[in-house]
């Protein structure tokens, strides 16, 4: 299964990136890690006080807010998918020495994943943003919760390219080529069309800024 996450017609313009070589020779950045951490927290507030055993994240990347919940919450099982092999394995080797044993990882991808295994709670952040199927992604990930649980997600809006096109130099190739699909409009989405896709109604879990919203949407 292919790992990127670009349309054909986008790859004719530019290359994808390449996510295991991203992680082979990247550290994830300090303020990206401060911000996971911070996160891991307000999942587990939101956690409290809900049956939810299982917990998926889709596109964890170097997944620092998933070694902070699997330490805090020892009865919950984790996981963690990404596109990229090298990552994976180097949270493995992490989780192993650890020594933690409700946290694992596997290699997949977006949309048409492989794996069809269940969970509570199901987060994929800072990830749609790179896959432009991304309405045949958040079905997927919406079919792998299980009834009674939760998505998580936050998405590239209108605001976001807008925000993008502030922020980024035309001159600035890595960036106009990681963030081309949002940039040409190729995978915007928003609220409303959330709830036709998945026929259910999104929630604002967090938003520090109006171009970047994270909902939750449940699973009756």
């Amino acid at each position: 299964m292919s790992k990127k996450y670009y349309t054909e017609s986008s790859e004719k313009n530019m290359k994808p990136i390449d996510w295991d070589k991203h992680w082979e020779e990247k550290e994830e950045p300090q303020d990206a890690q401060a911000f996971a951490e911070k996160m891991a927290q307000r999942i587990i507030a939101f956690i409290e006080g809900k049956k939810i055993s299982s917990v998926a994240d889709y596109g964890c990347g170097p997944a620092s807010m998933l070694f902070v919940l699997a330490e805090k919450l020892p009865q919950i099982r984790f996981h963690g998918y990404d596109a990229s092999d090298s990552i994976i394995k180097k949270n493995k080797e992490k989780a192993n020495i650890l020594n933690l044993v409700n946290l694992g990882f596997t290699t997949d991808v977006l949309p048409d994943p492989r794996s069809d295994i269940k969970h509570d709670l199901i987060t994929c952040f800072s990830t749609l943003h790179y896959i432009s199927d991304i309405r045949e992604a958040i079905k997927d990930l919406y079919g792998m919760v299980n009834h009674g649980g939760w998505l998580m997600f936050n998405y590239p809006s209108r605001l976001t390219r807008s925000q993008m096109r502030k922020e980024i130099a035309p001159d600035d190739e890595y960036m106009n080529r990681r963030f081309q699909l949002v940039l040409e409009r190729e995978n915007l989405l928003s609220m409303s069309q959330i709830e036709k896709i998945l026929g259910q109604k999104p929630e604002k879990f967090y938003s520090s800024e109006r171009y970047n919203i994270y909902v939750k949407i449940p699973k009756p």
